[in-house]
């Protein structure tokens, strides 16, 4: 008897009408072979949309089954590990808010959309060896560019929009899924409400004492979103140091870029000229370091 198989029409009528097993005969058909016991196992360690990365090296699915592994796995998890939480069913909670709070005014419960993410947040996992983080990327995997967008802006537009509460509601889960913004996207809705001079004092001490590099980081990319350039100079020169000390090649080529570039726009050329310098000796460093990396 032939293995139960998903047929073509999946990308039109949604996977959901499947059965398991035809979902799991498919990816056996075009990958390696694959059973509940087996899907369970590899997901111990991996999410869905990781595993489908991985899977592509051995997949031979063509047409409307090229993609099929990312569609596949997030479902497969939903239905075979209902006690853990799924990026995908984090991802649209969030963005069922979002939607909530980008249609405010029209009849919309925005406080049962909070609620409704935050009953979902509490699932998410804690902190230890990558975890949350790594559950959180494929939270935003799940974002078109746009999304993304909106996401990034949600906080800021609700505070212009005289939405306070939510604005630093917004904020907090905004920090809770990316940490190096905490401070930073509570300092841009106050500077959404006209608290400028109070944001940049704000970033501008997260900039100097902030609990990682990527949170210094991220104040100096606020800083340079409310137009505070002289502020990202004086305090970004120091986080460039630093990441020099420590050959954090990624964060310095990033920083020493925006720095050179802003002191070529005040007209400082050999400052400018000696950050770019750092930049270059920089990116030698990461290639010798990752000589496989562009």
């Amino acid at each position: 008897m032939a293995q139960e198989r998903v047929d073509k029409r999946w990308q039109d009528e949604g996977l959901e009408k499947y059965a398991t097993e035809a979902i799991l005969g498919t990816l056996s058909h075009y990958g390696p072979p694959l059973d509940e016991a087996k899907f369970k196992a590899l997901i111990q360690d991996q999410y869905p949309l990781e595993l489908a990365v991985a899977w592509q090296d051995a997949w031979k699915g063509k047409g409307q089954f090229t993609l099929f592994p990312a569609a596949a796995f997030p479902l497969l998890w939903r239905r075979l590990e209902k006690d853990r939480l799924s990026p995908s069913e984090f991802a649209e909670a969030l963005l069922g808010t979002m939607t909530a709070l980008t249609l405010r005014g029209r009849d919309t419960k925005v406080g049962e959309a909070f609620a409704a993410v935050n009953a979902v947040r509490d699932r998410v996992p804690k902190e230890g060896e990558g975890a949350q983080e790594r559950f959180v990327a494929e939270v935003f995997a799940h974002f078109s560019e746009e999304a993304w967008e909106a996401f990034d802006d949600m906080a800021q537009e609700l505070a212009q929009g005289g939405f306070g509460e939510d604005a630093r509601a917004f904020a907090d889960l905004e920090t809770f899924l990316i940490p190096e913004r905490r401070g930073v996207a509570e300092a841009l809705v106050e500077a959404a409400e006209g608290k400028r001079d109070q944001a940049v004092a704000t970033l501008t001490g997260i900039t100097k004492d902030g609990s990682s590099p990527e949170q210094r980081m991220s104040a100096l990319d606020a800083l340079l979103h409310l137009d505070a350039k002289d502020e990202v100079i004086a305090h970004g020169l120091p986080l460039l140091d630093d990441a020099e000390k420590r050959e954090d090649y990624h964060l310095g080529m990033g920083l020493a870029e925006k720095l050179a570039e802003l002191l070529r726009e005040k007209g400082e050329r050999r400052r400018a000229e000696e950050v770019e310098a750092r930049l270059e000796k920089l990116g030698e460093g990461h290639h010798r370091a990752h000589p496989h990396h562009p």
